[in-house]
């Protein structure tokens, strides 16, 4: 239950792969919205610009922000308390402040297949539409465990600069925010060419099912590639550093709140 919970916020959350100047926002409605104070759906705004990425989204009653400097470091503010804190780039790092104090990522390995069912007219946009299988072996402390996890993608006309064809890598074309919701322990094999084809443009939409239920669609709009000022990309003035502890402890205080309102707040049966 708990990494169902963290999936949908990793997807709106993670940041994705540069390019020149790029901006968007998506929405991703869950029936864990509520638990994240969102009944209406998580709304990110994604920008990037260069190797730099920059992702702001309303979760857990709270305004977070997301600036990554491509592989050196990821910042997090919190414009709440005014105060931000530096880690790691990788994904395994990110993921691990925004887990309950002692979880531990579980180490995965996963097996994917990729069918393109066609193109779809889609707001105006001849979208291709793909469905991506993945079977996931987890080693977790209660031992081992299986799920089957399925995404269907419609892609837009806005590529990503990173590609398979000139990294050489299928899976480093894909955007952080799917790889991000694996952690840095996740070991992917089968169709990477057919998986990196599905997400080598800005999805218009994405739909997630575990275990062949629907946990969670995504919808893209304003896909914009216009110039945006590099002060997006740096903390603002007046803002406090604070430890990678101290951020994910008042993180998970807010997250504690927001389930305890949900729980209070919801219908009696």
């Amino acid at each position: 239950m708990k990494n169902l919970v963290l999936l949908p916020l990793f997807v709106a959350c993670c940041a994705v792969p540069a390019r020149a100047d790029l901006s968007y926002t998506q929405t991703t409605s869950s029936p864990f919205g509520a638990m994240m104070g969102n009944s209406s759906g998580i709304v990110s705004k994604v920008y990037s610009k260069g190797t730099f990425n920059r992702t702001e989204a309303q979760m857990f009653g709270r305004k977070m922000i997301t600036i990554a400097r491509g592989a050196k470091s990821v910042i997090q503010i919190d414009p709440a308390t005014k105060t931000y804190t530096v880690g790691s780039a990788s994904s395994a790092a990110l993921a691990k402040t925004r887990m309950p104090s002692g979880a531990k990522m579980p180490s995965m390995s996963m097996t994917v297949s990729t069918k393109k069912l066609g193109v779809q007219n889609l707001r105006g946009i001849k979208a291709p539409h793909y469905l991506v299988n993945m079977d996931m072996k987890m080693s977790t402390p209660r031992g081992p465990q299986n799920m089957k996890m399925g995404m269907e993608v419609w892609g837009s006309n806005v590529s990503y600069p990173i590609s398979a064809k000139t990294r050489g890598d299928a899976l480093q074309s894909l955007p952080a925010n799917i790889k991000g919701m694996f952690g840095g322990a996740l070991n992917i094999k089968g169709d990477l060419k057919g998986m990196g084809a599905a997400f080598g443009t800005v999805p218009l939409r994405m739909k997630i099912l575990m275990n062949g239920q629907p946990i969670s669609t995504t919808e893209t709009t304003n896909i914009s590639t216009k110039a945006l000022p590099a002060s997006l990309f740096a903390v603002p003035a007046g803002y406090r550093a604070v430890s990678n502890q101290q951020y994910a402890k008042t993180l998970q205080a807010s997250m504690r709140q927001s389930m305890a309102t949900m729980m209070k707040n919801r219908p009696k049966r």
